[in-house]
């Protein structure tokens, strides 16, 4: 028996649907709203804030500590963990204590840190007097202590495979970790509605494709999802630009 051909959704069909579900500015504004303070980018969510005219938005958000937020993700990101790590304590001293693999990320990352800056001899005394016992307190974390302990087999850790960690991307993974836990600590969602709603649409989109042939309209998902045509690696930038 022949598999039933997919039925084909074209682009005029795609555009006249989508024509049915018009969004309003303010609607998309919020949206960008949410998504500034929730990832805690503070200064660029207050210049948007005056910029559409949403200070009652701005100001459901108090609760969510976004300066404080902003700050410990900018130290992560200029990849200074003590200065992080003392400003999480600051905010919520139980929060490390409470959440060892969180813990566990920033130490890692600090280890990144000293090899990164050539610092070999401070990052294996480090692995070995915090990074190495965490691990064996918490057995969950032992395959990722291996992982990162393969950094110090190679004379170019860029050349290990554990070398995604020496990535600038790591940072900003560690950083949306820290992130997430803060707001949950703060009984608030991990992650803005923006980025439900992406998630939720790329979600559907695998789905739609298994039944329809979407080809004709994936271009033009792509223009609107990514104008510039930055890959997703390129868009791992550290902060969004100031408005």
């Amino acid at each position: 028996m022949e598999p039933q051909a997919r039925e084909t959704l074209g682009e005029d069909k795609w555009k006249s649907q989508m024509a049915n579900y018009p969004l309003k500015q303010r609607q998309l504004d919020k949206l960008v709203l949410d998504y500034l303070l929730v990832s805690g980018y503070e200064t660029t969510a207050a210049h948007f804030t005056q910029s559409a005219s949403l200070q009652d938005q701005y100001a459901k958000y108090g609760r969510l500590h976004t300066e404080e937020r902003q700050g410990i993700r900018e130290a992560v990101l200029s990849g200074n963990i003590d200065l992080a790590m003392a400003r999480i304590n600051n905010l919520d001293p139980e929060l490390l204590d409470s959440n060892p693999a969180l813990h566990f990320d920033l130490q890692r990352q600090k280890l990144v840190e000293f090899i990164r800056s050539g610092e070999t001899a401070s990052a294996l005394s480090f692995a070995q007097d915090e990074l190495a016992p965490r691990g064996e307190s918490f057995p969950g974390l032992l395959d990722e202590l291996e992982r990162t302990m393969v950094l110090f087999a190679y004379q170019d850790p860029y050349q290990s495979p554990a070398a995604p960690l020496m990535d600038m991307g790591q940072r900003q993974r560690c950083a949306s970790a820290v992130n997430a836990a803060l707001l949950q600590s703060l009984s608030a969602p991990g992650s803005s509605k923006l980025a439900d709603a992406l998630h939720l649409f790329h979600w559907t989109h695998d789905h739609v494709e298994q039944r329809m042939d979407i080809t004709a309209v994936d271009s033009d998902l792509e223009e609107a999802l990514n104008p510039s045509g930055k890959t997703h690696s390129d868009s791992m930038d550290d902060t969004p630009m100031e408005l």
